[in-house]
């Protein structure tokens, strides 16, 4: 089971996406691509896994969008 969470911060678009392991934790990764490349037909994207583990989906977006929010404001999207 997943979920995912679009978020437009800044000159990105983040698509913050949470699971559920195996182990019964939640675990959260967070694509980048550039606004400005999707007038483009080929979209370069960029995911960053977040390396902690969650105990509930809610905890586990939550800190994604913030981990997405972060990594914009300090130019950490690796693109």
């Amino acid at each position: 089971m997943s979920s995912h969470v679009w978020v437009e911060e800044g000159e990105y678009y983040c698509h913050c996406t949470v699971w559920k392991s195996k182990s019964g934790t939640w675990e959260a990764s967070v694509l980048f691509e550039r606004r400005i490349d999707h007038a483009n037909e080929f979209v370069p994207g960029l995911r960053h896994k977040i390396k902690a583990s969650f105990n509930s989906e809610g905890e586990a977006m939550t800190e994604a969008i913030a981990y997405a929010k972060a990594c914009v404001e300090n130019t950490k999207t690796g693109l």
